[in-house]
């Protein structure tokens, strides 16, 4: 059994595995930086050190929040730096047994999202958010 964080985008689903998330958080000021693509929503302090805080739904292609001080951070604790993602509004939890993950069709599974969760009727993606937040340090933005 794993733990599935539930996050929601206009109105779409998406999990991400709790283990793969440092802490989860109320939203936290932020600093918006100047000529910064926009799935970067800012800068926000978190336990006295700058995190890079990009816009989850931004990052999947979603609009970018609106106002994102009312959403959640998930904190991805990245070593020496901290970084992490916000997402609109609050976080459910879902515990997810084995056979309830299935791997997404190759026509429309990619590096960031393969598989996904069934809930009741629903099939929820779930976010490689290490994988994202790989290919955000690299600048592969697209």
């Amino acid at each position: 059994m794993g733990n599935l964080l539930i996050i929601t985008f206009s109105g779409v689903r998406y999990g991400v595995w709790e283990d793969a998330v440092h802490s989860i958080i109320g939203a936290l000021p932020l600093h918006r930086l100047p000529l910064s693509p926009p799935v970067i929503a800012g800068i926000a302090l978190f336990e006295d050190r700058s995190a890079v805080i990009a816009d989850l739904g931004a990052c999947l292609g979603r609009p970018s929040l609106k106002r994102p001080q009312d959403g959640t951070f998930l904190i991805i604790n990245g070593g020496d730096t901290i970084a992490g993602f916000c997402v609109e509004g609050k976080v459910e939890g879902f515990t997810c047994s084995p056979e309830r993950v299935h791997s997404l069709p190759p026509a429309v599974a990619t590096s960031v999202a393969d598989t996904c969760a069934a809930r009741g009727v629903s099939l929820i993606p779930i976010i490689n958010i290490r994988n994202l937040h790989e290919r955000l340090k690299k600048g592969l933005l697209d």
